[in-house]
C-alpha cells in the first residue's frame, strides 16, 4: 500500500477548499466562522477571490512539476493570512474569530513548511 505524501495532501486540500469557497461562499463562509462574510454579493465576492487564489495554490501544489514553487508560495499567503487574523483583531474582529482565524491560518502555515521539508527529502 502507498503512502500518500503530505505535499500532496496539502494542495488536495487547498484546492478543495477553494472550490467549495468559489462554488458556495455563503455556507462555507458561515461554516467556517465567518457567518457574515458573505452574506451579500461584495462579501461574496471577496470570498470567492480566496477560494480562487486557493484552488491555483493548490492545483500547483498538486502537480510534482510546480509543487516546489506552489509549496512555498502557499506558506506565504498563509503567513499572510496569520498576520491579517491578528491585525483584524486589533481592528475590533471578536476576540474568538479572530484567534481562530489566526491559528487556523497559522496551523496551514506550519504545515506548508513540513510538506515542503519533506518535498525537498523526496526530490
Amino acid at each position: 500500500m502507498s503512502k500518500v505524501s503530505l505535499p500532496l495532501l496539502v494542495g488536495l486540500s487547498r484546492a478543495g477548499y477553494g472550490l467549495a469557497a468559489y462554488a458556495a461562499p455563503q455556507p462555507l463562509a458561515a461554516r467556517s466562522g465567518f457567518p457574515g462574510a458573505a452574506a451579500d454579493a461584495d462579501g461574496a465576492y471577496v470570498t470567492r477571490l480566496f477560494g480562487a487564489r486557493d484552488v491555483v495554490i493548490g492545483l500547483l501544489t498538486v502537480l510534482p512539476g510546480t509543487r516546489r514553487v506552489a509549496l512555498p508560495m502557499g506558506v506565504l499567503v498563509d503567513v499572510l493570512d496569520t498576520g491579517s487574523g491578528v491585525l483584524a483583531g486589533q481592528e475590533g474582529m471578536s476576540k474568538r474569530t479572530s484567534t481562530i482565524a489566526t491559528g487556523v491560518a497559522g496551523g496551514f502555515a506550519a504545515l506548508g513548511v513540513v510538506a515542503m521539508l519533506q518535498n525537498r527529502r523526496r526530490s
